[in-house]
């Protein structure tokens, strides 16, 4: 149908439905302001990204030395990673998402890095 609607002004939406439809005929578009969190700060000291299912941490200065906790939340805020990560430059870790945003909280020396990256 190529409709469009904005749930801010009309939250409810009702459609009919059979089996055999596909269940990726819906697309969701989210604006920045419904996460609250912005896309990566260049000037921080860690960075992240996504390739192939797996998020990448990259550090710099003296955040390369330290160990890091990592949680990581799906769109509705549904923790899907709580690890520690140990020091490094480049850390890698597989997540189970894919087609995706999800919210990347870093907790390093008492520091919180917070980004939104999108899982292909």
């Amino acid at each position: 149908l190529n409709k469009i609607q904005d749930l801010n002004l009309n939250p409810v939406y009702t459609f009919d439905a059979v089996t055999y439809q596909d269940p990726d005929r819906f697309r969701l578009h989210f604006n920045r302001s419904v996460t609250g969190v912005n896309e990566e700060d260049a000037a921080s000291n860690m960075r992240t990204y996504a390739f192939n299912s797996t998020l990448f941490i990259a550090s710099n200065g003296e955040l390369v030395n330290q160990t890091k906790q990592l949680t990581v939340f799906d769109i509705l805020g549904r923790k899907i990673i709580d690890k520690t990560i140990p020091p490094g430059d480049l850390i890698s870790v597989p997540v189970n998402t894919s087609d995706a945003y999800v919210v990347v909280r870093v907790i390093s020396n008492g520091e919180v890095y917070t980004t939104k990256v999108f899982i292909k």
